[in-house]
């Protein structure tokens, strides 16, 4: 028996409802996702080209880093730079090869790095890229046959980022703080890891968020500042950390996006809208 009469073309799927004979399932340079794999498997698709992962070597350089479980002498610090790093390499789809702590001489550093080239896709170095006594990693990679395309850039933290190339391999020089590394891998090293791997979208927007608490700066250049993200009142907004120093690596833990502080402003007050880039669209 029936309780009401069925309506025509319930309970039927219809030929090429979900994608009809001749439509792209999935674009050229989409990020694949579980969602991909599922649509792939639903239309016989066994397997898909896709791109390889590129290599990355990392190199942290100073005499004063330890390795996470030694020992500790005076002045000396355990190198966080290098796993942070090649964590973010794997998320961002590369292999990373995280190479043993490099001292600060410049002609052994110019070595390691000519040989280093040949075998990697994209050298990062982390530290030894400002202007001090000790800081040769410029010069080390110039003496390798690295040409450099630009040093420095107008953000903080990580002014003294460097980019450049040896044939097809890719130099990526970061800051040795590890804040100025956090953030500027994010806005240099994923993007070029996404490019290599011919991602459409290698770079994660910039969105408008509420700022949850007052901010007042003194840089005169663009800050990126560490934050967390809230849902208040249904809504979600941005919360900047107190500790914002380039040597902190407890706000880096604990956020999640990084707001965006213009030059052409110094005071902001809860409330108003802020540009912020979410960490997990990156």
């Amino acid at each position: 028996t029936f309780n009401e009469r069925p309506k025509t073309g319930a309970h039927v799927r219809r030929r090429g409802d979900d994608i009809a004979a001749g439509v792209q399932a999935i674009e050229a340079g989409e990020r694949l996702g579980a969602g991909h794999v599922g649509l792939l498997a639903s239309l016989g698709v066994a397997s898909v080209q896709v791109a390889r992962r590129p290599v990355v070597a990392i190199a942290c350089l100073g005499d004063e880093l330890r390795e996470p479980g030694d020992a500790l002498s005076p002045g000396s610090l355990y190198e966080s730079n290098g796993p942070m790093l090649a964590a973010l390499v794997k998320r961002a789809g590369g292999e990373a090869r995280l190479l043993p702590v490099l001292r600060d001489d410049a002609a052994d550093l110019a070595g390691m790095f000519a040989s280093t080239l040949d075998a990697c896709d994209v050298l990062v170095t982390i530290g030894g890229a400002s202007v001090g006594a000790y800081d040769f990693a410029r010069p080390a990679l110039e003496g390798a046959g690295v040409e450099l395309d630009f040093w420095k850039v107008d953000i903080k933290p990580g002014k003294p980022v460097a980019v450049g190339r040896r044939d097809r391999t890719v130099v990526l020089a970061l800051p040795g703080n590890p804040a100025a590394a956090f953030v500027t891998f994010h806005l240099f090293g994923i993007p070029l890891l996404r490019t290599m791997q011919g991602d459409a979208r290698p770079t994660a927007p910039f969105v408008k968020r509420v700022l949850l608490n007052d901010w007042n700066r003194k840089s005169d250049r663009p800050e990126l500042l560490r934050s967390r993200l809230e849902v208040t009142e249904g809504r979600e907004g941005v919360r900047i950390h107190t500790q914002q120093s380039s040597g902190a690596l407890t706000s880096l833990a604990w956020c999640d996006a990084f707001t965006l502080m213009p030059r052409e402003k110094s005071h902001f007050v809860a409330g108003e809208d802020v540009d912020v880039l979410r960490l997990a669209d990156a």
